[in-house]
């Protein structure tokens, strides 16, 4: 079975060998896996971490960019300076400033997290069309997590969408589907779209539960599919 494993945001726990050795166990090793990275990166910087994040002071590793490529050997490998996302729009919006946690530095780290999304994509498609090599399933991922337990992929419909099935909405820890799904990811592009919508008040509420990454991710996937699409299943992880 052909899998890509597309893994984005910050490589804060990329030294932690129990991340890795957890990805190869229940990944790499288990099927033909193509991985593409896209992070953020800038010797002896400060990662910026949202407020209701239990971490603190996470420092970007040095040697980072060397350790993916050892560890990974990445098909593509794309990394940037850390960006501050500032969108007026939000960030004046009532809609969305009525949440407490709303404010720029989360919203930042939203649309961080968005971008790099959209970008490791981006670079899973021209490398998939460019080389024409075909996949089974895509796996989007963090940096940071330690798989405890994780689906045969040999079992699933690939005519469905996976998220993890801890609570009802969107859960995106993991996200594992049919390369057919890819525009589900490319969020960060549709974020005008989706915020206009949102203070507009043309989500039904139930759609529109906080703004999240989650939530932004569940509505741009209802822009290309049907929620009946979306399967959850048992994923055992944890956070590093």
């Amino acid at each position: 079975m052909k899998v890509a494993l597309l893994l984005y945001g910050q490589p804060r726990s990329i030294d932690n060998l129990k991340v890795y050795n957890s990805h190869k166990l229940h990944i790499l090793d288990k099927y033909d896996t193509d991985v593409f990275c896209h992070t953020w990166y800038k010797p002896d910087t400060i990662l910026p971490v949202s407020s209701w994040s239990k971490l603190n002071n996470v420092v970007c590793p040095n040697n980072s960019i060397d350790i993916i490529k050892e560890y990974y050997k990445p098909k593509v490998l794309y990394y940037e300076e850390p960006k501050y996302f500032y969108n007026s729009k939000i960030s004046n919006s009532k809609e969305i400033t009525v949440f407490n946690y709303a404010n720029d530095s989360n919203i930042s780290n939203i649309i961080s997290q968005l971008y790099s999304i959209d970008n490791v994509s981006k670079l899973f498609i021209q490398y998939s069309n460019t080389t024409g090599t075909v996949y089974d399933f895509v796996i989007v991922a963090r940096y940071d997590i330690i798989i405890h337990e994780f689906p045969n992929l040999t079992t699933l419909d690939r005519n469905f969408f996976y998220t993890m099935n801890h609570h009802p909405r969107f859960p995106d820890i993991f996200f594992i589907f049919n390369p057919f799904f890819i525009e589900s990811q490319n969020t960060y592009n549709n974020l005008d779209t989706i915020v206009k919508k949102i203070i507009d008040h043309t989500i039904p509420k139930e759609d529109y539960w906080e703004f999240s990454a989650e939530c932004l991710k569940f509505n741009n996937f209802l822009i290309y599919f049907h929620r009946s699409l979306i399967r959850g299943i048992l994923i055992k992880e944890e956070r590093n």
